[in-house]
């Protein structure tokens, strides 16, 4: 900054000593949540959390958090990168929206939490069983015997307890 001022008839001329100023890039922190974009209602799947900095010196106090996850990394290098990973599993059929993650870090003096994105995964209903259903002969006049076959396959590596039914029969398997 400059002044300009008079004094005893004088025009003075003052300047202030340079300042600098560190501006934060915050975040230097960013976080991606990245989960399959399908997974069925039964097996778990992978969340994957990836950390990367873009400060020029190390990030300290890092605090990780998903829901009731957490995971505390005392210093990440500068421009250096954390890879996190858990299994969780979704019971409920259909488009499901994750909760963001969140990263809270101290850096300079101050600390800062930034969130990950919401990814989007499909939970698709896993067929554990298949069943089909045939007759013999394929056309039959009234009062012929027909022979009605059904079937169920496990298709799970468990042994399930099946209740067949057709109609008014039932039948386990």
């Amino acid at each position: 900054a400059r002044a300009t001022y008079s004094y005893n008839s004088a025009v003075l001329k003052t300047v202030s000593k340079p300042v600098s100023i560190l501006i934060i890039d915050n975040p230097v922190l960013s976080m991606f949540k990245d989960v399959p974009s399908s997974v069925s209602n039964v097996d778990p799947y992978s969340v994957a959390l990836r950390i990367r900095s873009k400060a020029q010196k190390p990030v300290e106090n890092v605090v990780v958090s998903d829901g009731e996850k957490s995971w505390a990394i005392a210093s990440l290098p500068a421009e250096g990168s954390a890879n996190l990973t858990y299994q969780d599993t979704s019971q409920v059929i259909g488009l499901k929206q994750l909760a963001p993650a969140s990263v809270t870090y101290f850096y300079d003096g101050g600390t800062f939490t930034v969130q990950s994105n919401s990814p989007t995964i499909n939970v698709e209903e896993k067929k554990l069983v298949s069943i089909r259903k045939e007759v013999t002969p394929s056309e039959a006049a009234p009062g012929d015997k027909v022979k009605i076959l059904i079937g169920a396959k496990n298709l799970h590596t468990d042994k399930l307890d099946v209740l067949l039914t057709d109609n008014d029969k039932s039948f386990r398997a």
